[in-house]
């Protein structure tokens, strides 16, 4: 009786081992993910930020774009009556600038962006849930604050250190943390390297069905969802489609976990990331949405599949064999109580 007990014993410790050996191979997972929606003349649209203060989207321009900072309804806030009035296009719900209710209001933050452009001219762009402010890339490696709408209540270096380089693609505050995304290089978290461009486990993408290498050249946009970050993976430097796509990293362990194998098919050049707690959207500088050669479109996003922070709860093989183990170790203990009272 003893034996099988030690047999049991045994069985559940092989178990668990076996358990603990297929969580850490566990594979980078691909997930095909699709535009739901596209914003279209955005004269160039580069930063992004959602205010959950004012429930609004802000972005800022790029190429012949102005200084200022742009708002516009999210997409979550469309009734089911609005959304069945846009015109679909190859699936894609198409979203004119009346329909966005683009620059309603509008910010002049003054003084200058990155390059020492003006205002919010290519500046990436965050939103401050504890202050209530919008976060702009520049001038130099200086984050700068201001208040929506008035750009009042400046901060003249928001998050000293935060920012790495003259400038960048993606920028995002969530918490304490503040992530920065250097034009095509690697990503920084609070001013610290959190995924480098140079190592292989966090570019290299399996089957990568798009332009270029499958280990890319670095990331621009960055936004944090729960315990995951978002970042667009360059890889190629062409303004033509699946140059670029979305991955997804784990915050905790800062593995590469997810990515959409193929990018999108006419997406030119996506830079900043948002997140309006329900939908990922992706700024496209030069984009061409609906094959009409119309500039710079915002992409929304479900995320879904691979790129999913919070799948659906389904047993994977690791965790049925680790409740196996502990199963075969209940099931022992018992045994041994049992075989003690007789």
């Amino acid at each position: 009786m003893k034996l099988i007990s030690t047999l049991g014993l045994a069985s559940a410790l092989s178990l668990s081992g076996l358990a603990f050996q297929a969580t850490a191979n566990a594979a980078i997972m691909a997930g095909q993910i699709q535009p739901i929606a596209v914003y279209n003349d955005f004269n160039g649209a580069f930063g992004l930020a959602y205010d959950s203060q004012n429930n609004l989207m802000w972005y800022t321009q790029g190429d012949s774009g102005d200084s200022l900072v742009h708002s516009f309804k999210a997409y979550k806030d469309f009734t089911a009556a609005e959304l069945a009035l846009l015109p679909v296009v190859g699936g894609v719900k198409q979203i004119s600038r009346s329909a966005a209710q683009e620059s309603q209001f509008t910010t002049n933050p003054g003084g200058s962006g990155p390059f020492g452009s003006p205002g919010a001219h290519f500046a990436s762009l965050a939103f401050d849930k504890a202050t209530g402010q919008l976060v702009q890339q520049g001038p130099g490696t200086v984050l700068r604050a201001y208040d929506p709408i008035t750009a009042a209540n400046q901060v003249a270096n928001f998050r000293p250190g935060s920012a790495v380089a003259d400038f960048s693609d993606g920028l995002d505050v969530d918490g304490t943390n503040t992530w920065h995304s250097p034009d095509v290089g690697s990503i920084f978290k609070n001013g610290t390297l959190f995924a480098s461009n140079s190592d292989s486990t966090k570019t290299l993408l399996p089957g990568w069905a798009g332009l270029g290498s499958p280990s890319g050249l670095g990331w621009s946009g960055v936004e944090q969802v729960d315990n995951s970050l978002f970042a667009i993976a360059v890889h190629s430097n062409a303004d033509t489609g699946r140059s670029r796509t979305l991955v997804r990293f784990d915050l905790t362990t800062g593995d590469l976990v997810g990515f959409d194998p193929d990018g999108d098919p006419v997406a030119a050049r996506w830079e900043d990331l948002a997140f309006d707690n329900e939908f990922l959207y992706a700024a496209d500088l030069r984009g061409n949405a609906n094959g009409n050669n119309i500039p710079g479109d915002v992409y929304v996003f479900k995320v879904t599949g691979g790129l999913d922070p919070n799948p659906e709860k389904v047993p994977e093989p690791a965790s049925t064999l680790g409740l196996l183990a502990i199963g075969a170790l209940g099931a022992t203990s018992a045994f041994k109580r049992k075989n003690n009272q007789n």
